[in-house]
């Protein structure tokens, strides 16, 4: 695979590059001041923040313009509400920094974030693509454990699983643990207007294509969890459907990200390449999974018992998925949940439940 696809050329780092950390924020006016204050605090001094504010509707202007006036690193813009895509294609236009670090605007850095990403970046030359720990916090600033748990992030030349994974790789971060080098977004933007949802997903993936990936396995960010980034289901009768109709939607977006990253590597790379089938997609494959065990009956005795193991081990906190799936335990058996540990904290499992998940799915 890697006679095929290529690396492509980065420059060299100056001694102390400009980093350019790109936000977007739609209605985040809670978040704001702590994701600003975050960058502002920071060890390492030459960044620019280029806010793009996605037309909100709450006081979010208002506290982007007051610092604004405290710090001329602070760019603004303003425009109608287009989804997050449509605000990073408009940040690229103004972006000069030779480094890009992604911020959720209800995320935050640690102080050292840009200063441990820069100088990782200066040890790689050949990497262009950067990712590192993440620490959940709640609505109230509690921790909530690290991401990811205890597998590590994967790093090196990665085009080959991307392709053969079908974009479906784990322990990746989300959007504020990724950083890339500035000549990979010449050939990732502008983001065509296909992509909707999951814009991490299509950058990483995209960029998996282009560079080498480093890591720094301690937490330089926080992702928080709140109401808008959590499904959060009820007993109530129909809760069951609902979380089938979500799993459904997951379908439908993977197919998405999919669909445009394998475009991408077409126009973008090389015509004659193309992803493996979407089947070889682990959330794909998980999405299906879950629909065909919530049409089953479930013993209540085994709910009972994984979910006592899971409580003691504090892993419904401490892992993205199954702090989603704890909030709907009572309806998933226990070979489910046991699987999906392995799966997440045992990469050697992953044959091994996938030639389960096909069995099952009669695929």
């Amino acid at each position: 695979m890697q006679e095929i696809i290529k690396p492509i050329r980065l420059s060299q780092l100056s001694e102390k590059p400009l980093v350019s950390v790109w936000m977007t924020n739609y209605n985040y006016a809670d978040f704001l001041e702590d994701s600003i204050s975050s960058v502002l605090n920071q060890t390492y001094s030459n960044f620019e923040l280029i806010v793009c504010d996605d037309g909100s509707t709450d006081n979010s202007l208002e506290i982007i313009k007051r610092y604004i006036n405290k710090d001329n690193r602070i760019k603004l813009i303003k425009k109608e509400n287009a989804g997050i895509a449509a605000a990073l294609n408009d940040i690229h236009k103004v972006s000069k920094g030779q480094i890009i670090c992604f911020l959720d605007s209800d995320d935050y850095f640690s102080e050292t974030k840009i200063e441990k990403v820069a100088n990782d970046f200066i040890k790689n030359p050949n990497c262009g693509v950067h990712f590192h720990s993440m620490m959940r916090v709640n609505k109230h600033g509690e921790f909530e454990g690290r991401y990811p748990l205890l597998s590590k992030i994967p790093t090196g030349w990665l085009a080959e699983d991307v392709i053969k994974n079908s974009t479906g790789l784990l322990n990746i971060p989300p959007m504020s643990g990724i950083s890339i080098r500035n000549e990979l977004t010449e050939y990732i933007f502008p983001i065509t207007n296909e992509v909707k949802t999951n814009v991490d997903g299509f950058i990483i993936n995209t960029a998996l294509l282009l560079s080498h990936a480093c890591s720094n396995e301690n937490e330089l960010s926080y992702y928080r969890l709140h109401s808008s980034n959590l499904s959060n289901f009820s007993k109530r009768k129909g809760s069951i459907k609902e979380l089938i109709r979500i799993k459904e939607k997951d379908i439908e977006l993977n197919r998405m990200m999919y669909n445009s990253v394998n475009r991408w590597l077409k126009e973008k790379l090389d015509e004659s390449i193309e992803l493996n089938k979407i089947e070889n997609n682990w959330f794909y494959l998980e999405a299906n999974y879950v629909i065909s065990l919530l049409s089953n009956n479930v013993l209540e005795s085994d709910i009972k018992f994984w979910k006592t193991k899971l409580l003691s081990h504090r892993l419904t906190k401490n892992s993205q998925h199954i702090y989603y799936f704890y909030k709907n335990l009572n309806y998933l058996p226990k070979i489910f949940i046991k699987n999906i540990l392995l799966l997440k904290y045992g990469q050697n499992k992953l044959k091994h439940f996938i030639n389960k998940v096909y069995k099952n799915l009669n695929i």
